[in-house]
Parts: C-alpha cells; structure tokens; sequence
C-alpha cells in the first residue's frame, strides 16, 4: 500500500507514513511490545510510543511522531511543509534571515528574505483575504510573481500564515 499524500510505499499495519507524517486510514499496527521484542538491532525505539523503527524512519508509522537524529535547537519551530526546524529574526533593514535546521543531518543553512510589505495583524484563528488553505500542512497561503533579490531569480513570493500563532512567513520559490 502506498501513502496517498507522498506515495511512499507503507509498512503493513502503519498508522502513519513514516516518510511524511501523513494518517493511514486501517487497522493499527501491531503493540510496541511486540515489535520490540522481535526488532533487528538497527532498529531503535519512537520517543513517542516506544514502536521500533528502522534507522532510515523519519516519522514513527504508528503515532506520527517526527523521529530526527538530532535534537533542534532552543527557539526553532517546526516547518511542516519542509519538514525542518527554523529560527526566523529581522535585521535593521527589514530583511528577514532564516536559519533552518535539519533534524535528520544535524545541518544548518541561512536564508534571507528583502523587507516587503507587512500583512496587518490577525486575530488567532481568522484566515486573512486572500489567503488560500495547504490541506497537507493545514496552514494559509497566498503567492505572488516575483524576483529573488540576491539571485535575481524569478519565481513566487508566498506567504505562509500560521492560524495557530497568527505569524507570517514569506518564502521564494524559484521557477
């Protein structure tokens, strides 16, 4: 069976994908008991649920917990649409900076984003005009034809609203 969200091939009984995150509708797998007992030595527990998983698991098939190597960092959030940690801050010139940390590699990398206009606050749980809904991530979007000042690329700014938080992100996406 494969994962309708990724279309990563499932293991038989999962709960959730274990490369995405992602619900599987049936039965659940068998009792973390179980799978313990009969694990290969590669394989090492889900901090969530105690299920054994193999080393390569980036998601716990049983309850969906991101499995990652290393811990992220104090102060980072995770980002469900790539699947990385980030810390964001805006420097004296309104320029966004992102680091991003990789939970699976240990690796971080820097992003910058120019000052561009900034949304109006929104109340908690209100979806701003405009914004359309990720099913996958759950979270608001709205994009908008643009370049990449560092590169000079040209691409989409989107704008990605956390209704949990009411926090904006912006991200260029080349092409």
């Amino acid at each position: 069976m494969k994962c309708q969200n990724c279309k990563s091939e499932l293991s038989e009984g999962s709960r959730f994908c274990d490369e995405c995150g992602s619900p599987v509708p049936g039965p659940a797998a068998q009792t973390a008991e179980q799978e313990q007992a009969t694990a290969p030595d590669d394989y090492f527990p889900c901090p969530g649920c105690q299920t054994m998983l193999p080393d390569e698991s980036l998601f716990c098939p049983v309850c969906g917990e991101m499995v990652s190597v290393y811990e992220p960092p104090e102060g980072f959030v995770f980002d469900q649409n790539a699947q990385r940690y980030y810390r964001s801050e805006f420097d004296e010139y309104g320029t966004q900076w992102v680091v991003w940390f990789d939970a699976n590699s240990g690796e971080y990398e820097e992003e910058s984003y120019p000052a561009g206009p900034e949304p109006a606050p929104q109340p908690q749980n209100s979806i701003p005009a405009g914004f359309t809904l990720d099913p996958g991530s759950g979270l608001y979007y709205s994009a908008a034809p643009g370049n990449d000042p560092a590169t000079g690329a040209s691409g989409q700014w989107v704008t990605w609203y956390y209704p949990d938080t009411g926090e904006y992100l912006q991200q260029f996406y080349p092409g």
